[in-house]
């Protein structure tokens, strides 16, 4: 589940209500985000995720991310402008906190172009075309020593469901995107607290309805 940007106050709330779920993505890249995250870990002790999507420059993720360790942080998702490699590079090696390349990676040969430059990357099935391409990026990752994440966007169910069906395939999985819409036009997989439950039957849980 993701916590977004907000008054500090509000990000703190809805960790602490999230509490009894094992994993919470926070996102950085904001004023005062170092700050906002030390008030969220004093109400969450689950597995802390960052996402900075490319809101730093590298001189403050360094010293962001220094900052941050001791508040035991899973991963950082990309915390500088994509493009950047060798300052990404640079990023990587400063912190003991994992970094993952999203906006800088959608194909295989994007992640084949990340080895020795980040510790993992995020896959999207919007961003890879679908789920074979998904599944080489896996496994070009794989040969290069590099974490996967299965990751989302703000979509329904039946996107989620695709995700979740190569989820065994990742080190860490966010498909939360259909908890963040007002209404599912298409549902698919159900959650509960962390777990991600696939619908019955084949396919992606499409159901045709009566006209």
């Amino acid at each position: 589940m993701t916590v977004p940007i907000g008054p500090v106050e509000d990000m703190v709330a809805r960790a602490r209500h999230l509490a009894d779920h094992p994993v919470i993505k926070t996102k950085v890249g904001f004023e005062g985000d170092v700050e906002a995250l030390a008030r969220i870990r004093e109400v969450y002790r689950g597995k802390l995720r960052i996402d900075a999507n490319e809101g730093w420059e590298p001189d403050v993720a360094v010293a962001a991310l220094r900052e941050l360790e001791p508040l035991d942080i899973e991963l950082c998702e990309q915390p500088i402008a994509s493009g950047r490699h060798d300052a990404l590079r640079d990023i990587t090696r400063s912190t003991s906190i994992p970094v993952f390349a999203d906006e800088d990676v959608k194909t295989a040969s994007d992640v084949a172009s990340l080895a020795g430059v980040v510790d993992g990357v995020n896959l999207k099935l919007r961003k890879t075309g679908g789920i074979r391409e998904a599944v080489r990026a896996v496994a070009t990752a794989r040969a290069l020593g590099l974490k996967v994440m299965i990751g989302c966007d703000l979509e329904s169910g039946v996107a989620a469901t695709a995700q979740a069906c190569v989820a065994t395939l990742a080190d860490h999985c966010d498909i939360d995107g259909p908890l963040l819409l007002a209404e599912d036009p298409f549902p698919g997989v159900t959650y509960d607290k962390g777990i991600v439950t696939l619908p019955q039957g084949p396919g992606l849980g499409v159901r045709e309805t009566a006209a």
